[in-house]
């Protein structure tokens, strides 16, 4: 792995502590996770989020679950004004 991608992947990790402290155990993250600039992660009482390894996203994705439980799969991509929110289930593989 080069030495620009183990920099991205820092900032990530970094940018994902808020959400880790506000969420706890709600917010699952595999390795490898890239976030884009304005991304944004929402999970109510009631939701969960899982995102495996190798997950990027570009700037402006916003991820949100209401209720019920969002998996993310592995080397999945989000370019930039995604929006996907759950109120049941979805799992993207």
């Amino acid at each position: 792995m080069g030495l620009v991608k183990r920099i991205k992947y820092t900032i990530s990790a970094i940018k994902l502590i808020p959400y880790k402290i506000l969420y706890g155990n709600r917010l699952n993250t595999g390795k490898q996770i890239n976030l884009g600039s304005k991304t944004k992660i929402v999970v109510t009482k009631c939701g969960k989020i899982e995102i495996a390894n190798d997950f990027e996203s570009k700037r402006f994705c916003y991820l949100s679950v209401q209720s019920g439980c969002m998996i993310i799969g592995q080397h999945c991509f989000m370019n930039q004004n995604v929006s996907v929110t759950c109120l049941k289930q979805i799992e993207i593989e």
